[in-house]
């Protein structure tokens, strides 16, 4: 039993070290470019200036690629609009630990209303766009959209009145934060 606990310890370290430290931001393209122009001057920290660039030029690949053909009053304004928002609820998913069902926040389920002509392929291209536009450039609505929070997986179903869209973290910390910003999005579209 102790040398299982002692394993699952080994693999949790092993993966941590694969993922960028919890709590700390994720660099957009252009703050690895700034990183990157300050360590110019080091001959020992060049080879990291590099990888900064080739990073940063990837992110925005990456946004380019999603955002081909948008208009850029699309690219930069969040599809969920405080104005769209109808209905926000938790996302939790049923986890098991040994002989033990828990449940675990994910995120946050967000009902828009849906507009005339606008269909479930486009919605979700959109909401491609914004997030690659959140890891490229800090948007004015960095602060306050439940999409820039980490890097979440975003995913989109039609339903009665418009679209479900379903925002999940990639920890607990950042199903909370997304949870929040949403709640948030949905009492500004109430208030008059």
């Amino acid at each position: 039993m102790l040398r299982h606990a002692v394993w699952l310890v080994m693999i949790g370290v092993a993966m941590a070290a694969c993922r960028p430290v919890p709590g700390e931001p994720e660099l957009t393209a252009d703050e690895l470019d700034g990183l990157a122009a300050s360590e110019d001057g080091d001959p020992a920290r060049r080879a990291q200036a590099t990888d900064h660039r080739r990073s940063a030029a990837a992110l925005r690949d990456d946004e380019a690629r999603a955002c081909a053909g948008l208009a850029p009053e699309t690219r930069d304004a969040s599809p969920l609009d405080d104005s769209s928002v109808q209905e926000v609820t938790d996302v939790s998913e049923r986890e098991r630990h040994g002989r033990e069902f828990f449940w675990t926040l994910r995120g946050a389920e967000i009902e828009v209303r849906a507009e005339r002509g606008m269909t479930r392929v486009w919605l979700n291209r959109v909401l491609l766009c914004h997030l690659a536009r959140h890891r490229t450039t800090l948007l004015p609505d960095v602060a306050t959209d439940p999409l820039a929070v980490g890097r979440p997986v975003v995913s989109v179903v039609e339903s009665e009145i418009g679209f479900r869209i379903a925002i999940r973290g990639r920890n607990e910390r950042e199903a909370i934060e997304i949870g929040r910003r949403a709640r948030a999005r949905l009492a500004t579209a109430c208030s008059p």
